[in-house]
């Protein structure tokens, strides 16, 4: 085979398959455990910043072989391109990562004693963009693997005939990962992202309550709903 790192597998024999997955899976919790430090150390979030410095580390190399390839006026502009584009793809992301729905939150006063308490406003806030970058990595390394087993067992022909897919450039692929980006997107953010019922009930329990909204089931209902329309938005 002529994949990536083809030269350090001889073999698709069991033993060696299994060793292979068992140190990529050993490097895998190793990045994972990094990325984890990084964010409760405060530094930032860990996978967004393990991303950017393999992606700073590729580019100068990227950027010399342009400069190989071409030269004068088109190089300028190419350079001109990327950093716009850069800029505009960064700008984006950080208004996407920061923009937030906000629930208003109302609190019933109490009267202990002769002094009142409570009656204070406040919000939910719910994040429009809560997946990130996660489901369209997902969406891409799911449309990986038929690739990469077919190389490990060449004999297979269904895994062959799976893995000949349009290229990362042809329409089939984008729409692809687009697809699945969007199913990732939504268990993300819908499935396993907010839980209406939790935050109703501790908003019962706290005397809290949305406007305009009955405490209890109506309120993680009205949640619910809003949660689902920033999802598909």
């Amino acid at each position: 085979t002529h994949a990536a790192g083809a030269q350090q597998l001889h073999g698709t024999g069991a033993l060696r398959v299994a060793t292979a997955a068992a140190c990529m899976a050993a490097g895998t919790a190793l990045v994972l455990r990094l990325g984890e430090l990084i964010t409760e150390r405060g530094l930032g979030n860990g996978p967004a910043l393990l991303l950017f410095a393999q992606m700073a580390a590729v580019l100068p190399g990227q950027l010399w072989s342009l400069h190989e390839a071409r030269s004068g006026l088109f190089l300028a502009f190419a350079l001109t391109v990327l950093a716009v584009a850069t800029t505009v793809a960064v700008a984006a992301v950080v208004t996407l990562r920061r923009a937030e729905r906000r629930i208003p939150v109302q609190y019933a006063k109490r009267m202990i004693g002769r002094r009142a308490y409570g009656g204070t406003s406040t919000y939910i806030p719910i994040g429009i963009n809560r997946a990130g970058f996660t489901p369209l990595a997902c969406a891409a390394l799911l449309l990986w693997l038929p690739a990469a087993a077919a190389r490990l067992w060449p004999g297979a022909g269904w895994l062959r005939a799976l893995a000949s897919t349009p290229g990362q450039s042809g329409p089939g692929y984008l729409a692809a990962v687009f697809a699945l980006g969007v199913l990732f997107a939504f268990y993300v953010n819908v499935v396993a992202g907010v839980r209406p019922d939790e935050i109703a009930e501790k908003a019962l329990r706290q005397g809290a309550f949305v406007p305009g909204i009955r405490p209890g089931g109506p309120t993680a209902e009205y949640i619910g709903y809003v949660h689902a329309r920033l999802a598909f938005s």
